[in-house]
């Protein structure tokens, strides 16, 4: 995985210092070429958008199952844009036409479920879904 792919997508990425940290100022960044940013900082996180949110399910061991809380409440998932989440024990459903603020954890849909909108980062653990991203569920 590379950023390159995200950024070929339209993914706007956001090079990280090794603690994570934003490496760059988000006015710097739209002033900076990416290529040189990400150079000097090759970890990265994808940032979300007023076009493009990420529903963030997680199924923690011993703890909440983000997609049995929303099967159990009658809440489907759009189909497709899904990829794994860096820890191996969750997905990003990356969604469109979504304009809400990122959700605090345990804020979420439902236990498990966080949503990042509008300015929020996403750690990517693979490439980027396929295009075109399926519609935001009316139930957010």
């Amino acid at each position: 995985m590379d950023w390159r792919s995200w950024d070929a997508a339209g993914f706007v990425c956001v090079p990280l210092h090794e603690d994570y940290r934003p490496a760059i100022q988000w006015r710097r960044l739209a002033q900076t070429p990416p290529a040189r940013a990400m150079d000097l900082h090759p970890r990265f996180a994808v940032r979300t958008t007023s076009e493009r949110a990420v529903i963030d399910i997680d199924r923690h061991p011993g703890g909440a199952d983000g997609a049995a809380e929303l099967l159990r409440r009658g809440f489907a998932l759009p189909p497709g844009g899904g990829v794994p989440s860096r820890s191996g024990n969750g997905l990003h459903v990356w969604v469109s036409g979504w304009v809400i603020p990122t959700s605090s954890p345990g804020l979420g849909p439902a236990p498990g479920v966080d949503v990042r909108g509008v300015g929020g980062l996403v750690f990517p653990a693979s490439d980027p879904p396929s295009l075109p991203l399926p519609a935001a569920p009316a139930w957010l």
